[in-house]
């Protein structure tokens, strides 16, 4: 299909691929069709389709836990989601909602995995920036995609443990240390000293926004 092609054409992401490669990711493509609010992914839901906005707009939100503060997104024509759950293998971290009619290119998650192979860094990098995008601090700062391109370049991939204390209350934290996690699989609980409540992250939270802005 033409239109597909072009539309795969126009997308960065995809403009390195060869176009053996591209013949194959369009051919595994299908086109599936959604009605204002209905809801494309359910948050909590096994991963098993990777989507591409053929027209209309979408909305993600309900992003990581409930107690987290993240910015909600909208997602046009060209602009993907659901990448996130089929690289990690975790459960949907967010809600996705159609806010008009909506027209999107689906792949399932057997074939995702056939053909994603020459997009494997690229998803990552692209799954990098998403992450900083609904984060308060990077959103109200206004980031140029450039600045954006260079702050992903500049994240590391971290594995921790199971029980392994991340940051401890009352320690400062050193220059070079972490100061900022997002957390791209697995759970974190972080607890409140003086209050004792306890409050689980999960994939697509965020934590230690305000080590960045101050000494604390």
């Amino acid at each position: 299909d033409d239109e597909i092609k072009d539309l795969i054409d126009s997308i960065k992401l995809f403009r390195n691929l060869d176009s053996a490669d591209k013949t194959r990711f369009v051919n595994a493509m299908t086109t599936v069709l959604w009605n204002p609010k209905d809801r494309i992914v359910q948050k909590g839901s096994v991963g098993n389709v990777f989507y591409i906005i053929q027209e209309g707009e979408v909305k993600i939100h309900d992003i990581g836990s409930t107690k987290n503060e993240t910015e909600d997104v909208i997602r046009r024509k060209g602009d993907f989601f659901g990448e996130r759950a089929l690289l990690t293998g975790e459960l949907r971290a967010a809600n996705v909602t159609a806010l008009t009619a909506v027209k999107t290119l689906a792949m399932d998650r057997e074939t995702f995995e056939k053909v994603v192979g020459p997009l494997q860094m690229l998803l990552d990098m692209e799954m990098r920036k998403q992450s900083l995008c609904v984060i308060p601090l990077f959103t109200k700062s206004q980031l140029t995609e450039p600045e954006t391109d260079q702050i992903a370049r500049l994240m590391t991939e971290v594995q921790y443990r199971q029980g392994a204390m991340l940051v401890t209350a009352g320690e400062g934290i050193c220059e070079d240390s972490t100061n900022l996690w997002i957390l791209r699989s697995g759970k974190l609980d972080v607890s409140d000293t003086v209050t004792g409540d306890i409050r689980s992250l999960e994939g697509g939270d965020h934590l230690g926004e305000l080590f960045l802005l101050a000494e604390q």
